[in-house]
């Protein structure tokens, strides 16, 4: 939004003149909040002052013209400042101040706070695989100065941050923190309580925090104050930092590792049916190689010269009829190799029929929906965590008939063949819910 709309904005909001709302603007550094806070916690006495600033500015931009703009509007600028802490004591610290907040007061080093909602902060950890770190604070003084600087100017702390927290801050002057520690049950601050995002509501059966609508966590640790006007415990808040960051990430390394297990034993069985039908083909081949030989040799028999005409006219029809008997013989094998494996592919699609699909909100899922050549419609719900190489599967052996026999797997919007066999359906981005395509693959 540019500096005319937001003029227009608390001009219009407010009842004032223009001029009025740009001064109101302009002392609390432009933002629209905490002007129109300003405005109706004590316009008059504002104003007034920032007229006085801007005059004083303006006798000095006229007696030397040399100043920088810092120089010409520091006045204002301190103002502004001193303002902007006067409506943060009066409404709370927004979400977004607090990194200002925090390098005014302690200087580096600072953590990087999330200059998000909660629910937007709880989301970003769902989407990263990160934990959150919700610190609630509720007024400046000695309890909240040690707590910063013993736990979050901690080195430890600082690093574990970069790799396994987001850190959120929340003044409980505002409304949405206040609504989030009283659900949460925090009577005293500063308090620190560490959370682990969730798709939904059903994946823990532990106490789950929905905040705001569709948006789930679940509470770890809490770190609290013993009494009123003392920070946590800041040796127990360190430990249980450190202890949950290390616990967190063994979860991950096993979760990656089960799925690269997952992924190999999917790549052995599909290079064993691989391996199973060259072989098949091997044997076929042979097979009619041999009823081919055979025939070429009852034909050649030995004949009197003078007969050799008639003898030449039967070994040609001969060959011919030898000819027709290896292609039937052929047709035959192919027609029987053919049946086998149509056989061998509607008894694994039994099978997969039969396994149970993952019931929807009880984990992550992916509902496919599958359109083939001919306009039938398949539909099987899949976790989240599945490869792609199992929806190939129930693609072949669930269809009505196995053509085309070689196919591929398709997304018309936007338009990409989904190739990665080995890549989950999460990391597809297949999940909720995916409509592909088989289409005959190329040649």
């Amino acid at each position: 939004m540019s500096e005319e709309d937001k003029i227009a904005q608390v001009s219009e909001v407010c009842h004032v003149e223009i001029e009025a709302a740009r001064q109101l603007l302009e002392a609390t550094q432009w933002s629209v909040e905490e002007a129109l806070t300003l405005h109706f916690a004590g316009y008059d006495a504002v104003t007034s002052q920032a007229a006085t600033s801007s005059a004083a500015s303006s006798r000095c931009r006229r007696t030397n013209s040399n100043l920088t703009y810092q120089e010409r509007f520091g006045f204002l600028g301190a103002l502004g400042k001193a303002v902007s802490a006067s409506v943060q004591a009066f409404t709370g610290i927004a979400s977004e101040d607090f990194d200002q907040w925090f390098l005014d007061r302690f200087g580096p080093p600072a953590p990087t706070f999330c200059k998000t909602s909660f629910g937007d902060a709880v989301q970003r950890g769902l989407n990263e695989g990160m934990l959150v770190m919700a610190w609630f604070h509720e007024a400046d003084g000695p309890a909240t100065e040690r707590f910063c600087r013993d736990v979050l100017q901690n080195e430890l702390v600082l690093g574990l941050l970069q790799d396994t927290f987001l850190l959120w801050a929340g003044d409980v002057c505002r409304f949405e923190p206040s609504q989030i520690a009283r659900l949460m049950g925090l009577t005293k601050f500063p308090s620190l309580v560490l959370l682990q995002p969730l798709a939904n509501g059903f994946d823990t059966n532990f106490l789950c925090v929905e905040w705001p609508l569709g948006t789930f966590c679940q509470p770890l640790h809490r770190c609290l104050p013993e009494q009123e006007g003392a920070p946590p415990d800041i040796d127990l808040a360190i430990a249980t930092i450190t202890s949950t960051s290390q616990d967190f990430q063994a979860e991950v390394q096993m979760e990656q590792e089960h799925r690269h297990r997952r992924t190999a034993q999917l790549t052995e069985a599909r290079q064993l049916r691989e391996q199973q039908d060259r072989e098949y083909e091997e044997a076929l081949f042979q097979d009619q190689l041999a009823a081919v030989r055979r025939a070429e040799g009852e034909e050649i028999q030995a004949s009197p010269a003078a007969d050799a005409p008639a003898q030449a006219e039967a070994a040609g029809e001969a060959e011919r009829r030898a000819k027709e008997r290896a292609a039937e013989e052929a047709a035959a094998a192919a027609e029987a190799a053919e049946a086998e494996e149509e056989a061998r592919r509607k008894q694994r699609g039994a099978e997969i029929l039969a396994i149970p699909e993952p019931a929807t909100g009880a984990e992550p899922t992916a509902r496919i929906r599958l359109q083939l050549p001919s306009g039938e419609r398949l539909q099987r719900n899949f976790r989240a965590d599945q490869c792609l190489e199992e929806v190939y599967d129930w693609a072949h052996c669930c269809r009505p008939q196995a053509k085309p026999k070689r196919f591929e797997l398709c997304i018309s919007f936007p338009a990409r063949t989904l190739a990665e066999r080995s890549a989950t359906l999460q990391e597809l981005d297949l999940v909720p819910s995916a409509a592909l395509v088989l289409r005959e693959a190329e040649s």
